[in-house]
């Protein structure tokens, strides 16, 4: 079985006045018009990138590769919902900083961690129209928003 895939490979130009034009920037995007991969030619570096999808058409991941090497890496992951449980992100194949998201019926709890230490956290409960907002820095209470 062969499968007909469409993609747009894109080019993008910088004019000058003498008709004459430069290759800046161009990318290949899919059937569903996502940009599946990147080239930079204005970084000062070559700078690429690839955009993984899953079958549902979500991103799953983002790899930026400069000089030929990866430089980092953003993975991502769902729940049954749509919903992001996780961020990811790898600077230099190392995990740098993890972004966590749980949903509860009464709101969610958002977690920042580098290097296996949390951070930064957010913590949204809701009862009904009322709300109460708190945020962490570390271990400690920094602020707390309430409404309705």
């Amino acid at each position: 079985m062969v499968l007909d895939i469409i993609m747009t490979h894109r080019k993008t130009y910088r004019l000058f006045d003498d008709d004459e034009r430069e290759l800046v920037y161009e990318d290949i995007l899919n059937e569903s018009g996502q940009i599946l991969s990147f080239k930079d030619y204005q970084a000062p570096n070559q700078t690429e990138g690839i955009n993984e999808y899953n079958l549902d058409g979500v991103l799953t991941c983002e790899k930026e590769i400069i000089d030929g090497e990866e430089g980092s890496r953003t993975e991502y992951t769902y729940d049954s919902d749509g919903n992001i449980t996780c961020r990811r992100l790898f600077v230099a194949g190392e995990l740098f900083e993890e972004l966590s998201h749980e949903y509860l019926e009464s709101g969610f709890i958002k977690r920042r961690t580098q290097n296996n230490e949390e951070i930064e956290r957010f913590i949204e409960n809701k009862n009904g129209n009322k709300f109460l907002r708190e945020f962490f820095e570390g271990p400690n209470l920094y602020d707390r928003h309430a409404g309705e």
